[in-house]
């Protein structure tokens, strides 16, 4: 037998020790195994594995405080809060006043289904036109007819035209009748307002059998409603000359020549006898026919309309907001101001914006008084537009 070397006798009893430790934790991790606790292996923050596959909660290095954060003490400005910056959601608002029995801002009521969600007030608004009832179905129609007129326009030149005009059943020469005149939108006549049938789903509805049925069940007095036919505006060239235009030849052939034939409020045909009776006159166009309710009526002819409802329009210019503090404007205040939309309409979004411009620049407009913004069923078509009217002539000219 070799022998061996001090040198490699102690090599021999180091290898012997290494061996006895790996021994010894071979043992451990069998121990550990039986136990059923196997090492965790961390899969995501917050989640560890178990051997079971089952996930637990896991404590981090930092856990972040359990308890709640303190609530703010809001301070409430313009509706939101100087601390935190949270908006207040309005949930609740008086009826008369609107203030926000929340933060203190007077804030528009929010108007589903003719109800203020807020408080519950009724401002008697229907939200689609066949649900109402008002599709038709009146035993009582009035009639139309055909009425030429000749206004000067701006080469002073005398041009000939005819308007559709409403006359409702048993019509009195010796009685005085409220005015509505309705202008149409871009590719509309005269008589698609009153006259045109349009279909939705399996009902076929008119602007005349509407106003018919309201008057029969008394829902508005006998009203007489004129149409007459504008140009297009909408991406018009010359938007000015044409609104300019109009507003003339409104105020110049239009209701001169309604009050000339026909039993108005107005003393005579002239703007002073019109303009006497304004709150018995309103204006009322959709799409492009508010653009000319804007410009060529609240603008331009406001002393002649004491009521507005521009459907389905745009926003307000400035100059019109501007005009709203003036002391002419302030001579002849809206009586009415109703602006409404569909809920699907491409244009829903101005229209509040517009209508928030306008209560902003005229005090005088009280939100859910004489000024109504409204979301009916339907989109950019007459299901609202038919909706929106009936809404107006009740809240322009009720019972």
């Amino acid at each position: 037998m070799e022998e061996k070397t001090p040198g490699e006798l102690l090599q021999k009893i180091l290898l012997g020790v290494v061996l006895a430790m790996l021994a010894v934790v071979a043992v451990c991790t069998v121990l550990i195994v039986r136990e059923g606790r196997e090492p965790a292996v961390e899969t995501e923050p917050g989640v560890i594995i178990i051997s079971d596959e089952t996930p637990v909660p896991q404590m981090t290095v930092n856990p972040q405080p359990t308890h709640p954060a303190e609530p703010c003490e809001h301070s409430w400005e313009d509706g939101v809060c100087t601390r935190c910056q949270e908006r207040c959601p309005h949930l609740r608002h008086d009826a008369e006043s609107r203030v926000c029995a929340v933060c203190g801002e007077t804030v528009l009521h929010n108007y589903v289904g003719g109800q203020c969600t807020r408080c519950g007030s009724d401002a008697g608004l229907i939200d689609d036109i066949i649900d109402a009832g008002l599709a038709g179905g009146a035993t009582q129609h009035g009639k139309l007819e055909k009425l030429p007129y000749t206004y000067e326009n701006e080469s002073g030149v005398t041009v000939r035209k005819t308007l559709s005009v409403y006359l409702p059943y048993g019509y009195d020469p010796q009685k005085q009748y409220p005015v509505a005149l309705l202008i149409h939108g871009l590719g509309g006549r005269m008589e698609t307002w009153m006259e045109q049938s349009f279909s939705f789903g399996t009902i076929r509805v008119r602007g005349i059998d509407v106003v018919d049925r309201l008057i029969e069940e008394n829902r508005i007095p006998p009203v007489l409603i004129v149409s007459m036919e504008t140009p297009g505006l909408s991406g018009s060239a010359s938007y000015d000359l044409l609104v300019s235009r109009v507003s003339k030849e409104i105020r110049t052939g239009v209701l001169p020549t309604v009050c000339s034939n026909y039993s108005t409020f107005a003393k005579d045909s002239t703007a002073v006898g019109i303009a006497a009776a304004r709150e018995h006159f309103a204006m009322i166009g959709a799409s492009d026919g508010a653009l000319y309710t804007v410009e060529s009526g609240l603008r331009d002819n406001r002393d002649l309309f004491g009521v507005y409802a521009p459907l389905s329009g745009l926003d307000i210019g400035e100059d019109i907001l501007a005009m709203q503090s003036s002391e002419w404007a302030k001579q002849y205040p809206i009586r009415l101001l109703y602006m409404g939309t569909g809920k699907t309409d491409f244009n829903r979004t101005q229209v509040l914006q517009a209508y928030i411009h306008m209560l902003q620049a005229d005090p005088s407009l009280i939100d859910g008084r004489n000024a109504f913004h409204h979301v009916c069923d339907g989109g950019h078509t007459f299901r609202s537009w038919f909706t929106d009217l009936a809404n107006v002539l009740q809240l322009a000219f009720p019972q």
